[in-house]
């Protein structure tokens, strides 16, 4: 399993040259948009190459009725998947233009064109490496503020981001709102392990430390010891955690000194996959600056935008949360399905 997690990052970005046809190429740069986070690991993404392009959508056999019931989530890990493809095409000077479409079945799809550039460009250099590093880190954040100058880059890539993706963004600082936020989490936890077919559903994606699957969650993610994750499928199953999962959120996010929520409006893949290109975009920067980024959806997935909503001042449904900090602990990289898995015509 580890050697896949480090195996499919080892990625020589010299090689691009040496590839001959724009379907190779495409194949090249997929290796760094499988890099997305995605809920339980799922990677609910497929891909079909044509010749100038990408076709990019869910795959629906991936569903999550208790843990993703309206899809939200595949989508936004979709659009994580199509930020990182358009970042290193960039990178590449091969990057052109994408559409948000549907087919006649009513299939959502997003295809990004590329075309022939010259060298690299050298502004997305820090992005052609982060993809391949960035993590999801659990823990608590330093007690150290984020830098001004941060801050004015996160606030400027908001401004832009209005304009490009069309998605509200809201940055808290605010210690009392975040605790607030924190403790909402911690009722979303709840809330989603006292669900049996909850607890049931993500059982079957929780893997023991040595376990050589591709997709799911290691109990090294989960901040597991060895032996315990050997267990850890039967204890998520059996035994509601909730509070004590709520309570260990609790004390990481109200740790944090920073926290973006996203909204990208309407309840719709278009909306959905914006929210998820913006949130790997800020993602990314974030990790450039030496930051650790922690993802917690719960309160979301559980019902509660509205307490949220009045939480942050905001006046659209919210889809997605992140804190971002300094932090000690350090993650493991996690393991992907190779490309090939994720081709179809």
């Amino acid at each position: 399993m580890l050697n896949n997690a480090k195996k499919i990052r080892q990625i020589n970005r010299a090689d691009f040259f040496n590839l001959g046809n724009f379907t190779e190429k495409i194949k090249f740069l997929l290796r760094y948009a499988i890099l997305a986070p995605s809920t339980h690991n799922i990677q609910p993404w497929k891909f079909s190459i044509k010749e100038k392009s990408c076709l990019c959508f869910v795959d629906k056999k991936l569903y999550l009725p208790y843990g993703d019931p309206k899809t939200q989530n595949s989508y936004i890990s979709l659009g994580g998947t199509i930020e990182n493809l358009i970042l290193v095409a960039k990178y590449y000077n091969f990057f052109d233009h994408l559409d948000y479409n549907y087919d006649k079945s009513g299939t959502f799809f997003v295809e990004v064109f590329f075309k022939e550039g010259v060298g690299m460009d050298e502004n997305f250099t820090s992005f052609e490496e982060t993809i391949k590093n960035r993590v999801n880190v659990r823990g608590v954040f330093e007690e150290k503020d984020i830098g001004l100058s941060v801050l004015d880059e996160l606030l400027d890539e908001l401004t832009k981001a209005k304009s490009v993706f069309g998605v509200d963004a809201y940055l808290i600082t605010d210690k009392n709102k975040i605790k607030e936020i924190a403790k909402l989490t911690a009722k979303g936890m709840q809330t989603a392990h006292s669900n049996k077919d909850f607890r049931k559903e993500m059982s079957l994606y929780i893997n023991n430390n040595l376990s050589s699957r591709k997709y799911g969650i290691h109990g090294f993610s989960m901040k597991a010891p060895l032996l315990f994750s050997f267990i850890l499928p039967s204890v998520i199953k059996w035994f509601d955690m909730g509070k004590i999962l709520g309570k260990l959120n609790f004390k990481s996010i109200s740790s944090a000194p920073l926290i973006c929520v996203l909204s990208g409006g309407d309840d719709t893949p278009v909306a959905w996959t914006k929210v998820g290109r913006l949130a790997q975009h800020l993602t990314l920067i974030s990790q450039n600056h030496n930051l650790r980024t922690s993802i917690y959806v719960a309160a979301i997935e559980m019902g509660y935008e509205n307490e949220l909503m009045k939480i942050i001042g905001a006046d659209k449904k919210p889809h997605f949360l992140f804190c971002v900090g300094y932090m000690k602990s350090k993650a493991r990289i996690t393991p992907r399905l190779e490309v090939e898995n994720k081709l179809t015509r």
